[in-house]
């Protein structure tokens, strides 16, 4: 029997997968998003999802959309305030959801029990003094949410634990910040070994896991999980050779030393975050991810369909501006939407 879902972030990248997956699963969707006349928007109601005007600071329009839906995915903005927007849109969706509801979020790879044991040991675990606070901040952030949803009394929830974004190669803003150099000088620089693996991820597959949990309420693999998602695991040098194949343009790897690394980790939050890759390994099992009978996409795959933006990318050699901003932090989030 078709159910409906609540899905916030709509219109960003993971949202709008989200979106579809139900829709082909034959189920009916409130698409709630900041804007509901923008181009992404009435694409999405010209598929078939209902639109809802509002955001999180806005809990009568989110509990309005919760009318008669019988899970939510929650997509919550980066920020100090997303402990207090989360807690407040899932107090907004009970007040209106059907009885024994779902609860689907996306958070991050790094809020695994490993990664917080480092985030929490002297230092964070570097050697001469702790990352830039930004860095504990957005952990702490994806923490406070997880416990926002593991502490709110609904009865089934799934926590969802993506990493390193196939289109951060590709989108100016994020790409600057994680690969400054590859537009530049055609190469992927970071703080990690040649036997580092980064957990790649589609935002299409990570919409598609978050709706078949929606639907798997109740199922043994999905229920009070936190589950760290991967499309696929490359080392450094294997995503330079396929963004190569793909766009006819050498790409290269390269390496920073030890003493460089440590310290980007201390000043910035992607070299932080390289230190965790570093540190930690690959997080995901794919032989898991498999176990879920869910097509996920290859490195390879996702940048072909994206042939001609990636091409652009390499030849958009104009300065990116520096620091996080909130559309950089949405955009990074798969929440970014017009």
């Amino acid at each position: 029997m078709p159910e409906t879902y609540l899905v916030t972030g709509s219109t960003g990248n993971i949202g709008r997968s989200v979106v579809s997956t139900l829709l082909s699963l034959g189920h009916k969707v409130h698409a709630y998003t900041r804007n509901t006349s923008s181009k992404s928007a009435q694409e999405l109601a010209s598929t078939g999802a209902t639109l809802f005007q509002g955001d999180f600071s806005t809990p009568s329009a989110l509990s309005s959309a919760a009318q008669g839906c019988s899970g939510i995915f929650l997509l919550t903005i980066p920020g100090p305030d997303a402990p207090n927007f989360a807690s407040t849109a899932l107090e907004a969706f009970k007040s209106s959801a059907l009885p024994d509801p779902v609860v689907v979020l996306i958070t991050s790879i790094f809020n695994d029990e490993k990664t917080s044991k480092l985030v929490n040991s002297p230092n964070s675990g570097l050697p001469n003094k702790p990352p830039h606070p930004f860095v504990t901040g957005y952990w702490g952030m994806n923490d406070a949410v997880e416990t926002v949803v593991k502490e709110s009394g609904f009865p089934h929830w799934t926590i969802l634990r993506p990493a390193y974004f196939m289109s951060n190669y590709k989108d100016f803003n994020i790409r600057y910040i994680h690969w400054p150099a590859l537009s530049t000088e055609k190469k992927l620089v970071a703080g990690v070994t040649p036997e580092t693996k980064f957990e790649m991820n589609d935002p299409h597959d990570i919409g598609v896991f978050a709706a078949h949990a929606l639907v798997g309420k109740g199922q043994e693999r999905w229920e009070h999980k936190g589950i760290s998602l991967a499309s696929e695991l490359l080392t450094l040098e294997e995503q330079a050779a396929v963004i190569s194949r793909v766009s006819g343009i050498e790409v290269t790897a390269e390496y920073m030393d030890e003493a460089e690394a440590a310290k980007l980790a201390e000043e910035e939050f992607t070299g932080y975050m390289w230190f965790w890759q570093k540190t930690l390994g690959a997080k995901v099992d794919m032989e898991d991810m498999r176990s879920y009978g869910l097509s996920v996409s290859s490195f390879e795959a996702y940048l072909t369909k994206h042939r001609d933006e990636m091409i652009r990318a390499l030849h958009d050699t104009k300065e990116g501006k520096g620091g996080l901003s909130t559309d950089d932090l949405l955009a990074a989030a798969g929440q970014h939407g017009k």
